[in-house]
């Protein structure tokens, strides 16, 4: 029974971490697909009104996001707090506030969205 028990905990020690990791990088799947879908509402905006919003509450209240606002899966960190735009609103820098780069070779911050450059991972 105890070699049982050994054998269990053992394949539990082997596993745990491969399953976490696996955990971290299916939050940012799913961190990637909403900042991909907020950024698709800041362009729309962009496109209609000129300009993109001083916050993501505006794409919201203008009916540019249909779901309610999204939050980081791995962290609950609301989008909002990580929304800049330019002074001349012609730009801005989207990040994750998760804590998807603890696991996963990844810059703190990261994935990132750009008016500019679109898409940076932030690969170590």
């Amino acid at each position: 029974m105890l070699t049982v028990l050994a054998i269990i905990g053992a394949i539990a020690m082997i596993t745990l971490p491969f399953l976490i990791k696996a955990r971290f990088k299916s939050d940012m799947t799913a961190c990637l697909a909403y900042e991909k879908r907020i950024t698709q509402g800041l362009e729309a905006r962009k496109n209609e009104k000129g300009d993109y919003p001083d916050s993501l509450q505006i794409l919201k209240d203008e009916n540019y996001l249909p779901m309610k606002m999204p939050v980081c899966p791995s962290n609950n960190a609301s989008y909002e707090g990580t929304y800049q735009v330019s002074d001349d609103k012609d730009a801005y820098t989207l990040s994750c506030p998760g804590i998807h780069f603890r696991l996963l070779n990844v810059k703190e911050g990261y994935p990132q969205y750009t008016s500019v450059s679109g898409l940076n991972l932030g690969e170590k």
